[in-house]
């Protein structure tokens, strides 16, 4: 191509056909000049125009590249696939309303272009135009049976939902994505997510523990499907869950200490034992010192029956809250002192996550 060019430089199938070589090899810098002079040299080529105009966005020349989107447009007005691709960048610009009007235009050409409906839903959604993008959404199952799209259409909305508060609805969209695609991870996750934030935690357990069933690896959904059985108080069965995921994670800090806590002071007999406890609160006060770490060891001293340390380090603690700004928490942290002045080990490790308030 180039040795043509050397001997034809307005040459626009030439310059095109370089230009779009050097683009598909990501030498889009090398690519502008030969597609410029392909649009020069051809001006009612659409390829030329929508190339370049792919090219400018890779360049971040947006301006330029909506006037080139614009210029494809105006020679084949009725190409969906440019003007959702000039909608998509409109948007990139802060130009939502002409977006709009772009996909508008292409789903009156073909209400059926899925592509061009999720765009839509999204720009609305964007837009703080709620009630529209989810009556958007909803034309998705009428337009396909493509279960990916009706699926994700169902995720959509139950996100959007949920971030209105409106957690019965989103619940119900995220198990319409499940009945069309059984397994699907995502919509599992935001299933267990939007059910623990509703303190559905018996939901939200049986949702996690399929999330990591078919995803070992995913941490997130290991430590949730540990505090969703916490706060439904089954306890051998978070005591298993968390041995499993120290075993498979052995530097996981995090679940160390819930396993420390777990272990010092769980309500069930079954599962506490003091000693394991009082070395991995140690291990964790080592690796990640700080104010719950120094919690979980005071209740593992007393369990132990290391009552006086409990009661130095619950003081301590006290002390150092108090200077950093009292809160309902500090409450807590005496009633615990008390217990261990009493000689009595804690009994209610999580009393203030079911508040909300974490450990």
């Amino acid at each position: 191509i180039q040795q043509m060019l050397a001997q034809e430089p307005d040459n626009p199938t030439g310059q095109l056909s370089l230009g779009t070589l050097l683009f598909q090899q990501g030498r889009f810098d090398e690519a502008r000049p030969h597609l410029e002079k392909a649009a020069e040299l051809a001006p009612n080529s659409v390829e030329a125009h929508a190339t370049l105009a792919v090219v400018l966005e890779q360049l971040n020349e947006l301006a330029e590249a909506e006037q080139q989107y614009s210029e494809a447009l105006r020679i084949l007005p009725d190409n969906t696939d440019i003007r959702i691709r000039r909608a998509a960048l409109r948007n990139r610009l802060d130009r939502q309303q002409e977006a709009l009007d772009d996909l508008d235009q292409v789903l009156q050409t073909d209400p059926g272009i899925i592509q061009a409906i999720f765009g839509k839903g999204i720009l609305l959604q964007s837009m703080n135009r709620g009630d529209e993008a989810i009556a958007t959404m909803r034309t998705v199952e009428q337009q396909t049976e493509e279960p990916q799209a009706r699926a994700q259409a169902h995720m959509l909305i139950g996100q959007w939902l949920g971030e209105a508060g409106q957690t019965d609805l989103a619940i119900d969209e995220f198990k319409k994505a499940l009945a069309i695609q059984p397994g699907l991870e995502t919509a599992q996750l935001a299933l267990a997510n939007v059910a623990a934030d509703s303190g559905r935690y018996a939901e939200a357990a049986e949702q996690f523990d399929k999330v990591v069933a078919a995803s070992p690896d995913n941490q997130q959904a290991r430590f949730s499907l540990a505090v969703a059985l916490l706060m439904t108080e089954r306890y051998p069965a978070a005591l298993a869950a968390i041995e499993d995921s120290v075993a498979r994670f052995p530097q996981w800090i995090a679940m160390e200490h819930v396993l420390a806590r777990l272990l010092a002071a769980s309500p069930d007999d079954s599962v506490r034992d003091g000693e394991r406890a009082l070395e991995l609160a140690t291990e964790v006060m080592k690796t990640q010192p700080g104010l719950q770490s120094a919690q979980t060891l005071a209740m593992a001293y007393a369990e132990v029956g290391m009552f006086e340390e409990a009661v130095a380090l619950q003081r301590d603690l006290i002390q150092r809250f108090e200077l950093s700004g009292a809160d309902d928490r500090l409450v807590i942290f005496k009633r615990r002192l008390e217990l261990y002045q009493q000689g009595k080990p804690v009994r209610s490790p999580w009393l203030e996550a079911k508040r909300g308030g974490g450990f």
